[in-house]
């Protein structure tokens, strides 16, 4: 007997680098001088 596989479609990839961005900006780059404090701290 021959088990025949079929593929599923492909997903489209996930957003989870974008959600990551929009974290990073919100957080760490909000004001001017918020993104001068984290230059300084990982910089």
């Amino acid at each position: 007997m021959t088990k025949v596989l079929l593929s599923q479609p492909s997903r489209p990839a996930s957003h989870n680098s974008s959600r990551a961005m929009v974290w990073v900006r919100k957080n760490l780059f909000s004001s001017w001088s918020n993104s001068l404090l984290t230059m300084a701290a990982y910089g």
